[in-house]
């Protein structure tokens, strides 16, 4: 829970990428930005143990693009 690897490729039109996390009751836990870089994002974000274990959903918007993951810590 401390640690999150983003990876994106061919992102458009962007210079900032946002990362949010949010928990299962749709509370924003985590808002972050990222710079985009060459039309790529490729960053470690240091989470700080600040979650609990638990199941979160992770939203990116960069420009035009828009990408949703489910996120599972165990601690």
């Amino acid at each position: 829970g401390d640690q999150l690897f983003v990876s994106i490729s061919s992102v458009e039109k962007a210079d900032i990428a946002n990362v949010d996390i949010y928990d299962l009751t749709g509370k924003r836990v985590v808002a972050r930005s990222i710079a985009v870089q060459d039309g790529m994002v490729n960053t470690n974000l240091d989470l700080q143990g600040s979650l609990a274990s638990g199941v979160y959903v992770v939203h990116i918007n960069a420009g035009a693009m828009s990408h949703t993951e489910r996120l599972v810590i165990q601690k």
